[in-house]
């Protein structure tokens, strides 16, 4: 199955603006992995979409020095799962 990853800076994006939208590419044929940082709905919404939760710990700010480390830990990532598409959807995630 192609890999599909969706990154959001924040979870909250995945419940509200994204819901459904993971377990629907699922349902059609993808292995779907979100990626955002860490807090309280990830639980929410990995029982809702059914889908794997990355947690990288984006900052809604300008922080050069994490900024750099949630690019290296993106890189990692992507080297480790070689996704066949990236679909981000805020512009720190992106």
């Amino acid at each position: 199955m192609p890999l599909l990853i969706r990154i959001t800076t924040i979870p909250a994006s995945f419940k509200t603006l994204l819901k459904g939208q993971m377990k629907y590419m699922h349902q059609k044929g993808f292995d779907v992995i979100m990626i955002s940082s860490a807090g309280k709905e990830v639980i929410e919404i990995i029982e809702h979409e059914e889908c794997e939760h990355i947690s990288v710990p984006f900052t809604r700010t300008i922080s050069p020095i994490t900024d750099l480390r949630c690019l290296i830990l993106l890189i990692k990532i992507f080297r480790k799962y070689k996704p066949d598409i990236v679909h981000t959807h805020t512009p720190k995630a992106a």
